[in-house]
């Protein structure tokens, strides 16, 4: 009877020695696979951060590129603005060399008759 038992100890043993050297190779590959993920996740953390740069780079020729066409908008209102009244002065220009046309012919008119 003893050394049935002995036997299944030994088989125990045995078994549990051969399961414990399954789990610590699972482990082992376990520990790899996370050196593999750990590895990914800081080259997708690194992409990430660059991606981060070039949004912030492009956000900042984004807001220079709105503000200069703002600034575009403003001198385009205010040359407007400028030729709007330059084409009121020619206008009054115009009426006044109309005027004049008109003095200057009554008074050649005037002197012919003299």
């Amino acid at each position: 009877r003893i050394s049935s038992l002995e036997e299944e100890l030994h088989s125990t043993r045995s078994n549990l020695t051969v399961e414990l050297r399954r789990v610590e190779a699972e482990a082992s590959d376990m520990k790899q696979e996370m050196g593999q993920v750990t590895s990914q996740l800081k080259k997708a953390n690194t992409n990430i951060a660059e991606m981060e740069d070039k949004v912030s780079t492009l956000a900042i020729l984004l807001n220079v590129t709105v503000s200069d066409v703002k600034r575009a908008e403003e001198d385009i209102a205010n040359t407007t603005g400028r030729v709007s009244e330059m084409s009121g002065k020619l206008d009054t220009m115009s009426g006044a060399m109309t005027s004049l046309q008109h003095e200057l012919n009554t008074t050649r008119s005037r002197v012919g008759s003299l």
